[in-house]
C-alpha cells in the first residue's frame, strides 16, 4: 500500500465478490494509515457482526505489477484465523469503473469495458404487455403485485378475481401447454 506520509507497507488480501465494501484489519496497517469515517456502519458478516468508524487513508494499492487506487476501506478489527488482513470487495471493481472475469486461478481485471445495460425498462414492458394483453394500466399493475409477492404458491384470491383473464390467456396460448410459441412468432428463442 502506498499512502503519503506513511511508509509503504504489505498486507495479505483476497478478492471477496460477497463483500459489498472492502475491509481491512485495523491491526494490520500502521495507524498512520487510518483516519476517523464521516459516520459509523455495522458491518454484518456471515458469522459476526461489528461497528466499523475507521476507514483506510485513500491512494494507491499495488496487486502483482499492477497499481491501483484504493477504494473506500472500512478499518475494524477482523479476527481472521486464516491470516487475511482485507477483504477486497466489489466497490473495488466499481471505483476502478472496470470488471473481472475469475478463470480456475486467474483474475483479470478490465479497466476500459464495453457495458451492455441489462436493466428492463419497466414502462416500455408494461406497456407492451397492456397492449398485447389487452389489460387496462390497473389490471396489469394489480396482476403484477398480486404474483410478485405469492409466487410458488398459487393465491385463491388471485384466481378467482382475474379467472375470466387466466382463461382468455389459456384460450390464445400465452399461458398453458405451449406459451413459447409466441416467442416464436416475434423470432424469439430460449436456449
Amino acid at each position: 500500500m502506498e499512502i503519503p506520509g506513511v511508509e509503504n507497507f504489505k498486507i495479505q488480501a483476497i478478492l471477496d465478490i460477497g463483500a459489498t465494501v472492502c475491509c481491512v484489519d485495523q491491526n494490520a496497517v500502521p495507524k498512520e494509515a487510518l483516519e476517523p469515517s464521516a459516520y459509523p456502519i455495522q458491518i454484518n458478516g456471515v458469522n459476526s457482526s461489528q461497528i466499523a468508524n475507521q476507514k483506510l487513508k485513500g491512494e494507491m494499492m499495488a496487486i502483482e505489477e499492477n497499481r491501483f487506487r484504493i477504494p473506500f476501506t472500512y478499518a475494524f478489527p477482523m479476527k481472521q484465523r486464516d491470516g487475511i488482513q482485507m477483504l477486497i470487495g466489489c466497490n473495488f471493481i466499481r471505483a476502478m469503473q472496470g470488471g473481472l472475469r475469475i478463470e480456475g486461478q486467474m483474475v483479470t481485471f478490465y479497466k476500459n469495458v464495453t457495458t451492455i445495460a441489462t436493466k428492463v425498462d419497466s414502462k416500455v414492458v408494461a406497456s407492451a404487455a397492456i397492449e398485447e394483453l389487452e389489460l387496462s394500466e390497473l389490471e396489469y399493475f394489480e396482476i403484477q403485485r398480486i404474483t410478485a409477492y405469492s409466487y410458488g404458491e398459487e393465491s385463491q384470491k388471485f384466481k378467482e378475481r382475474f379467472r375470466p383473464l387466466l382463461e382468455r390467456l389459456k384460450e390464445q396460448g400465452y399461458i398453458g401447454e405451449n406459451p413459447l410459441q409466441h416467442w416464436k412468432r416475434i423470432r424469439l428463442s430460449a436456449s
